[in-house]
This record gives C-alpha cells, structure tokens and sequence, in this order.
C-alpha cells in the first residue's frame, strides 16, 4: 500500500432511545378534521414508531392525563423493552382521552425523563404529542404559563435532553393557527 494514503475505519454503532409520550387530556376530545384530536396524535406517534423501528431503535409509546395534583396517570402503550406487536398497537387503538381529564404536563414529562435516564443509550429524545391545550381544573393563573416548561428544561442543567417546544395557556392559538387560514 502506498505510504501517502490511509484508511480509517471509523465505525459508529446508534446507541439511541426515543420516549413518545401522548397528552391524553379532556382537550384533545375535540375534533378535528372528522377525528378527535386524540386520534391525530395516536396517527402520528404510530408514523414516528413505524418510522423509528425501520431503523432499529430502542423506543417507549406513553400517554399521560390527570384530575387535578393528587391524581396524575401515566398509562404505558409499549415499553423500551417490548416489540411493537398487534398487541401494542390494539392497547394504542383502546386509548381514549377522558372528556373531563385535565394536562398538568410536569408528572408525566418528569416521569418519562426519569424512566429515560436510567437506559444505558448515549442519545435520548423524548417526543412529546399534545394539542398544546392546557387544561388544569385545579387553577387557571395568567401567571402561570406551563408547568411542564421547567420539566423540558432541566436538560440545560443535567444536559440528558436537548428539545424544547412552545408550551402556554392557548394552545390552540400556535396549533392551528396555520391548518385554519
């Protein structure tokens, strides 16, 4: 081999991990299009599964609503470490937003995260699928923009997560602002 050229074998395995996590609050009842809200983010967390399975990472389907502080659910549609089977695809179909849950975001985010940091892989995304609708039925302060906005951005402290998205009290304002001219 000639001196003046070099090969590099530069091999890079994925080590990546994806949360999809779904708002299931009472406000994603509303329908769109001939379809609840609700249903639009079950289609497109099934586009991203579909998607992130073509190229063999490890990922979690989850959905999260709640009744107020004392009440927060966090129902989980596939796990890290289960196959995206018929099985899992019928546990996302039987999901239905209750029509009077409220979206405090904060639990189900911070759980997700926490449930994320403990996976070996180097890279961790975490998507979150809402209509962007807050819906407390404990308090509706001006004051309070989201409470889910400090959970998103704890990766500027501990540098696990690197997305942020546009979060407040109207929602409903950024989501559809562009699909209703």
């Amino acid at each position: 081999m000639d001196s003046n050229y070099y090969i590099l074998r530069d091999r890079k395995e994925r080590s990546v991990v994806t949360g999809l996590i779904l708002d299931q609050s009472g406000s994603t009842c509303k329908g769109f299009e001939g379809k609840s809200i609700y249903w639009h983010e079950k289609a497109a967390a099934t586009l991203l599964a579909e998607a992130i399975q073509c190229v063999g990472d490890v990922f979690g389907i989850y959905s999260m609503y709640d009744f107020g502080p004392y009440a927060s659910f966090f129902s989980v549609i596939k796990d890290f470490d289960e196959p995206f089977s018929k099985e899992q695809r019928l546990r996302m179909a039987k999901c239905q937003a209750p029509r009077s849950a409220a979206s405090r975001f904060a639990p189900g985010l911070r759980h997700l995260i926490w449930k994320m940091s403990q996976r070996e892989e180097k890279t961790k995304i975490l998507f979150f699928i809402t209509d962007g609708q807050a819906n407390y039925c404990e308090y509706f302060d001006p004051k309070v923009q989201d409470a889910a906005t400090p959970s998103l951005n704890q990766d500027q402290q501990d540098r696990k997560f690197g997305a942020k998205g546009p979060l407040g009290m109207r929602g409903e304002e950024y989501v559809f602002q562009d699909l209703l001219k």
